[in-house]
């Protein structure tokens, strides 16, 4: 199993027409890039439940919409997800302050994160 496995774009959109319509309706995709954003930094509390397959699996789109909390990994699939739907090229990407270039030299492993 890919990373892009849990970041399909026919992930379910079910609930939230709305702000998809909304911010298809931007100028650009500039725009529409940080409308998403900010309804993520805003709006979606970062929580994670990280007990069973919540520890490694990312909620849906639309359960994070509705109940408006997510950990990394949920707000990550709704963003690619979201991006995705608006027709802008969106990809999950890892990125490490401390670790910078040099990340790319560490092999993954559920202890990296």
């Amino acid at each position: 199993m890919g990373v892009d496995d849990f970041h399909q774009p026919g992930a379910a959109l079910a609930g939230f027409d709305a702000p998809i319509g909304l911010w298809r309706g931007l100028p650009d995709d500039g725009q529409r890039v940080l409308a998403v954003l900010r309804f993520l930094q805003e709006e979606v509390r970062y929580q994670g439940i990280e007990t069973g397959a919540a520890a490694y699996t990312p909620a849906s789109p639309s359960a994070v919409f509705a109940r408006r909390f997510g950990d990394c990994k949920d707000k990550t699939l709704f963003c690619v997800t979201v991006l995705r739907a608006l027709g802008i090229d969106a990809w999950p990407v890892l990125v490490s302050t401390d670790l910078r270039q040099t990340l790319r030299d560490w092999l993954p492993t559920a202890g990296q994160f």
